[in-house]
């Protein structure tokens, strides 16, 4: 409860109290004028405990994606209502189901309980017209998703001003068709191949598909590799057809150059997303699965099928009479100038001068590549004006104090007499605070840490039981072989007989004589079977009972501050070194039962744990996957290329492009998260495409003889227009999408428009350059 004394002069003589100040933690007010008032309490907890085995014998489950999807459409009083929400006007608002155990029980799939906890806050919402709720840490799922599809007319908007651009650079109403129907098929194939891929997988046993709100930007990146491959085919398509070829022989060299060219493209692409295969993150692992499906259906469809298609209808119209011949139009883009900076950049001492100029920018951008960390800040995932948004900040600004809650699991033989006295020693321990070191655990307001174990449930029954045996003694105390000490007959707690017994009375009744139930009990340590209830010791079965888990719940105060968590969480550590010299395992990894060691894990868990775990690994998922992507691209090129040499120069400027795009991450003050982390292979696999088309090209004109500025200049004719076509195509429809209010879209439109830039320049100026290195010098022959 937030509390504080308030002043008021109507109060004089009835109620006075510290006025301003601010509360210690031992209770006292400093800095505070003594004066007339009354005491506030402006915000309150509202905690509910649910038990999620009764939660799901009675209908509903906690995973949001093995619930119920709410798909119906209604016209109600309230008005229309599509699922779990209600349309008004353009926009969709909350309008949560209100779930029964019976109408759940008999669906095919569980309910989701976010969904109920949305339904109660409604309910206190609309009865108390006085107060203002706010539901902090539950329903992230419902939030995500209805900013997903707030956000889904950007996605329609995109659309829209591809087939614009699509029409300025191809100059036809036809090609614009085939093009939008061939994106469309192709993200009806992504969908329609991860579909079938979870099932295949799944019915093999390997879950290889872990669909996450990740997932959601898949069509976004299909929809950009779709317009390059067809421009790319089409703006070739073009140029062979104004050179006087009929459609068919301009389709099969359309298909043999350009094909080949989108094909290695695609595979690279392929190749850079399989890195994500290894790495730790479920989500990532996935959407490598799923994106390299997407590109496999873009390659068919928009890179194949797109030029086939128009081959097809030219005859169609030649049949009819009607000539196919493009005509010359005014261009999107000046194919001079394009072919002039081509030629500029790979000739005469330029590149060495561009090669110059990009060390001096990759330095700073390196270094600043280097400083980023992870994050888990709200506002990079969600709309930071949503109920969810605000109610973490409301949190983390007022209630910082509260902490977290955290948890340490222990495994192994934990009624143990050693397992039970280091619980003390851990919490003697973490009273002592480290110089220097930000304090992490919650504490009480007399300053000692808040750990709640269940050393003092035990306590605490010692003293029922001195107070009033008799329920002990209906559990069998009497033959439980627990030995005592003292005046007062207290059970002796280094006694192994006297902890199990203890664990077991608890487990069933809770602390008899008081009002702690069992299920409060349940919470902290569980048996391995069914207790008998006449000899808690013992199972039903009449087995010994054994207790292998237990958790140690705490408070972590300021969990976003991630500087502060690494010295935290490490000290945290060091307290629990009592806890640590008795089990066999590692931090990170279970260990072997052992005669000397009762336990084997002790591990610190709970969402401020696995969140600040998470986003310190960030920094290596980046580095693994973007080696792991090159590595899996520089082979698949030299083997398409079948020269090394030839792949480094595709590879090296978009690896530079990369450390251009993080440095400018850092710049602009974002952190490393899921987003900006995969926007590594990202900018490998569709960057990539811009260099492979130039040097594929360069290749093509010099396997005709030409020289190596006539091939500059062939690289600058339909190549280039259909990089540049494809670019603003991609780079406007990245932009609508980085103006959603929510964070994945809006940060994940932000750096793909930016990478995609990038990548131009890379392809135009950057491959250029490294094909003006590898150019061998014309021999001087000496004259007579």
């Amino acid at each position: 409860m937030d509390r504080g004394f308030v002043g008021a002069d109507e109060n004089a003589g009835i109620v006075g109290g510290p006025i301003g100040g601010s509360l210690n933690v031992d209770g006292t007010w400093e800095n505070a004028r003594p004066g007339p008032g009354r005491w506030s309490a402006s915000a309150s907890w509202l905690l509910v405990q649910l038990d999620r085995a009764e939660l799901e014998k009675a209908g509903w489950t906690n995973a949001w994606k093995d619930a119920y999807s709410e798909t119906d459409i209604d016209f109600s009083d309230d008005g229309v209502v599509i699922g779990g929400y209600r349309l008004s006007g353009t926009e969709l608002l909350l309008h949560p189901p209100n779930y029964t155990s019976e109408y759940c029980l008999g669906l095919d799939s569980p309910c989701s309980i976010e969904w109920s906890v949305m339904n109660l806050e409604g309910h206190l919402r609309s009865h108390d017209n006085h107060s203002l709720t706010l539901l902090v840490g539950q329903a992230v799922n419902v939030e995500v998703n209805i900013e997903l599809q707030n956000s889904g007319g950007l996605v329609f908007g995109m659309g829209l001003v591809i087939i614009v651009l699509l029409y300025a650079s191809l100059r036809r109403w036809s090609d614009v068709a085939i093009v939008s129907m061939a994106l469309g098929g192709a993200l009806l194939w992504m969908q329609g191949m991860i579909g079938h891929a979870s099932s295949l997988f799944g019915w093999i046993g390997y879950d290889i598909i872990s669909r996450s709100q990740f997932s959601n930007l898949l069509p976004i990146l299909v929809l950009a590799l779709g317009i390059d491959d067809s421009l790319h085919a089409l703006h070739r398509y073009k140029e062979e057809r104004g050179l006087g070829k009929d459609a068919t022989e301009a389709g099969k060299i359309t298909v043999n150059r350009v094909g080949r060219a989108i094909m290695l493209t695609s595979l690279t692409t392929m190749a850079a997303f399989a890195a994500n295969l290894f790495s730790d993150v479920a989500a990532l692992r996935s959407f490598g699965v799923e994106a390299a499906l997407g590109v496999l259906a873009a390659f068919l469809l928009t890179g194949i099928w797109a030029p086939l298609v128009r081959v097809s209808f030219d005859e169609w119209m030649e049949a009819k009479g009607k000539n196919t011949t493009p005509q010359v139009k005014r261009k999107f883009i000046k194919k001079e100038l394009l072919q002039n900076i081509a030629i500029t950049s790979g000739t005469g001492k330029r590149p060495i001068i561009i090669a110059a100029i990009c060390l001096i920018m990759t330095l700073p951008a390196a270094w600043g590549m280097m400083q980023l960390e992870g994050d888990f800040a709200v506002d990079d995932f969600l709309d930071d004006e949503s109920d969810f948004a605000l109610g973490v900040g409301v949190v983390t600004e007022r209630f910082s104090d509260e902490g977290e809650p955290a948890m340490l699991l222990i495994e192994g033989d934990v009624a143990d007499p050693e397992v039970f006295k280091a619980i003390e020693e851990f919490r003697q321990n973490a009273n002592l605070k480290t110089d220097g070191v930000k304090d992490k655990m919650t504490r009480t307001p007399d300053g000692s840490v808040d750990i709640l174990a269940i050393d003092e449930f035990v306590i605490a029954a010692s003293a029922s039981l001195i107070g009033n045996p008799e329920p002990f003694w209906n559990r069998g105390y009497n033959e439980s072989g627990c030995d005592t000490s003292g005046v007062l007959n207290a059970p002796d707690l280094d006694d192994r007989d006297c902890i199990i017994f203890l664990y077991g009375v608890l487990s069933l009744d809770g602390i008899p004589g008081t009002e702690v139930p069992s299920s409060l009990v349940d919470l902290y340590i569980a048996p391995s079977e069914e207790i008998d209830p006449e000899r808690v010791w013992l199972s039903v079965d009449g087995n010994e009972i054994f207790y292998d888990k237990m958790i140690i719940r705490f408070g972590i105060t300021s969990p976003e501050n991630f500087p502060t968590m690494g010295p935290g969480l490490e000290e945290i550590k060091r307290d629990l070194e009592p806890m640590f010299n008795l089990s066999s395992g590692t931090w990170e990894e279970e260990g072997s039962v052992e005669d000397d060691k009762p336990l084997t894990w002790v591990m610190l868990t709970g969402k401020p744990i696995t969140r600040f775990v998470a986003s310190d690994r960030m920094q290596s998922e980046m580095q693994s996957s973007l080696f792991l992507g090159s590595l899996f691209v520089l082979i698949t090129l030299s083997i398409g290329f079948r020269s090394v040499k030839q792949a480094l120069i595709s590879l090296t400027p978009i690896l530079l492009v990369v450390i251009w795009l993080y440095g400018l991450i850092y710049a602009l003050g974002y952190s490393l998260n899921i987003v900006t982390v995969t926007i590594a292979t990202i900018s490998l696999g569709v960057g990539i495409d811009y260099c492979i088309h130039v040097t594929e090209r360069y290749r093509e004109e010099r396997e005709k003889g030409r020289d190596h500025r006539q091939s500059l200049n062939g690289v600058g004719g339909a190549c280039a227009l259909a990089l540049v076509g494809s670019a603003v195509s991609d780079i406007a429809g990245f932009s609508i999408i980085a103006t959603s209010s929510m964070g994945l879209f809006n940060t994940f439109g932000l750096f793909s428009a930016m990478m995609i830039l990038l990548s131009l320049i890379a392809s135009m100026v950057l491959t250029t350059a490294a094909l003006g290195f590898i150019e061998p010098k014309p021999n001087v022959a000496l004259k007579e």
